[in-house]
């Protein structure tokens, strides 16, 4: 077994995201690095091509995180959602810097970002992590809790997450508990355009129009 597990959370409603996450994933995720890689569906299954899929049953988000986390023995979690498509590499000497930073400085939380966000808000910019800045947000950020790609301690995920909450119970009421538990360390890297959220607000944002698209797509944003 190794440290980190990588987890896709998906739903059966979002089903018309899996073929452009199977396509992408299999292609731009860097296996090299070892670590498990598992989507969640919940009673439908999908053959993910080298991403396992966990069957975790219809159930609310909250539960459905709670019975992922059950399921995977890896210490630490790297948590995205499904429409989170990759359209580059990120480096593995990047990956195993960051998660030897979050086990020797306690870190609650490192986000893998594409761009800045206004609402994480940084309190200070440290020195280069692999060539990268990164940064820490204030104690007041708005999203201590945070669906983008992350990695995470499995135990601080256990312990904020609610049966009964969705996924905006986990960022908004997740960064309050996390605020009123002390836990406010918390960083991010910009790593540019390494990944696009496929879908927002129900729509495609150009990465997926029909499934013959895929290809096209991924000619569009080789690096």
């Amino acid at each position: 077994m190794g440290s980190v597990a990588v987890f896709i959370n998906s739903c059966d409603k979002y089903n018309f995201t899996w073929e452009g996450l199977k396509y992408f994933y299999n292609k731009y995720w860097n296996w090299d690095i070892g670590w498990s890689v598992y989507c969640g569906t919940e009673e439908e299954e999908f053959d993910f091509g080298r991403v396992k899929n966990l069957r975790l049953g219809k159930r609310p988000f909250g539960e459905f995180i709670i019975s992922a986390m059950d399921a995977i023995e890896e210490p630490y979690i790297f948590l995205q959602m499904d429409d989170h498509w990759p359209l580059k590499r990120l480096d593995t000497a990047l990956l195993k810097e960051s998660l030897n930073y979050t086990k020797t400085h306690g870190v609650q939380r490192f986000g893998f970002y594409f761009n800045y966000h206004p609402r994480q808000r940084p309190d200070i910019k440290m020195k280069n992590l692999c060539g990268h800045l990164f940064y820490k947000l204030t104690h007041n950020s708005k999203y201590l809790a945070c669906l983008q790609p992350s990695l995470w301690p499995k135990s601080i995920i256990q312990e904020i997450i609610e049966p009964n909450w969705s996924p905006w119970n986990f960022e908004k009421d997740g960064t309050y508990k996390m605020r009123k538990l002390g836990y406010t360390n918390v960083y991010y890297v910009i790593k540019d355009n390494w990944y696009r959220e496929a879908y927002a607000g129900g729509h495609h944002n150009n990465l997926q129009k029909n499934s013959e698209d895929y290809k096209l797509i991924s000619k569009e944003f080789d690096y």
